[in-house]
């Protein structure tokens, strides 16, 4: 018996590979998701089905990739490959999630994820008040999904280790650690704001990864990282401090479908050059590492990587 040394755990599945595709317009063809399937993708996460993209009035709002009916077809066909088909579902209105969620899993969706994108504007709106909104949205949808369920959480929030802890105790299936910012940017020559998608870039791992190495160990279910993936080093990253699942986009975006098999390409090199024989063996091995360190040597490395830092123009 051949044994996939690839094979990894991701909200209870068991798959392939780690490498998972995130939440994009790439997934929006059911031939795309074939091909990401055959580059041997573990899981595919459809693109995002937005709340406010409910049709009005009759008509669907045109400036949203598809209306609720393609995206339950798109759901149905892709159901019938044979990785996870994980539906995507955009928004906080408990009704459209509520609705959606018994709608997609009707479809054949193997699982929903959950991103409640929000940005922090509201001046008068606490911390604390975002916070419960989320746990509210776990709550209800757990009550509700008879599949397994994951929660992409926001890297703005002021205490993600403590509400990761109480999300996972609401009896989700994983967390994604985390979605892209996209904030307007100021334009000089036209004195507008606008708005682009820029794709990730390694630095934008840190983040994901930090958390990653302090929550494993200490949650029931799946931590996914998340953004920030160029190579398999930043998948390595990810998995070495906890991640179970590494989600990626912009890479593909970049490289094509194919550049999966280039991602789990370098994931396998890198364990026949340290011999390691599969992917459990290597999730959270840096974990221990990073949460013995206290907020005192956090303190003490921080002031040390300022101190030792270098510049010709330090005088």
């Amino acid at each position: 018996m051949i044994v996939n040394p690839l094979s990894s755990q991701y909200l209870g599945f068991s798959i392939a590979s780690p490498i998972v595709v995130a939440a994009c317009p790439l997934s929006a063809k059911i031939e795309n998701i074939e091909a990401m399937q055959e580059a041997g993708a573990g899981a595919v996460v459809l693109f995002s089905l937005f709340e406010e993209s409910r049709i009005n009035n009759g008509e669907p709002d045109s400036q949203y990739r598809v209306d609720r009916d393609s995206y339950l077809k798109l759901v149905e066909q892709a159901s019938d490959l044979n990785i996870p088909i994980i539906a995507s579902l955009n928004g906080t209105n408990l009704d459209h999630l509520s609705q959606m969620t018994m709608a997609v899993m009707e479809a054949g969706a193997h699982a929903v994820e959950y991103n409640p994108y929000h940005l922090p504007i509201n001046l008068m709106r606490s911390g604390r008040d975002i916070e419960d909104e989320l746990v509210e949205i776990a709550t209800e949808m757990r009550a509700i999904c008879q599949r397994p369920m994951a929660m992409k959480l926001m890297p703005t929030l002021s205490s993600p280790g403590y509400l990761a802890m109480v999300l996972d105790s609401t009896g989700i299936d994983g967390l994604v650690m985390f979605n892209r910012l996209y904030l307007p940017q100021v334009d000089t020559d036209s004195m507008e704001l606008s708005r682009h998608v820029h794709l990730s870039h390694k630095e934008d791992s840190a983040w994901g990864i930090h958390w990653a190495s302090l929550l494993h160990g200490k949650m029931n279910g799946s931590i996914i990282g998340n953004s920030g993936v160029e190579h398999a080093e930043q998948v390595l990253q990810y998995l070495l401090s906890g991640a179970n699942a590494v989600q990626v986009a912009s890479c593909l975006i970049r490289n094509g479908i194919d550049y999966i098999t280039t991602l789990n390409r370098g994931l396998k090199d890198w364990m026949e050059h340290h011999e390691c024989d599969d992917i459990p063996s290597i999730i959270g091995l840096l974990s221990e590492q990073r949460q013995a360190d206290s907020a005192a040597q956090d303190r003490v490395q921080y002031m040390k990587s300022l101190h030792n830092f270098h510049s010709p123009y330090f005088k």
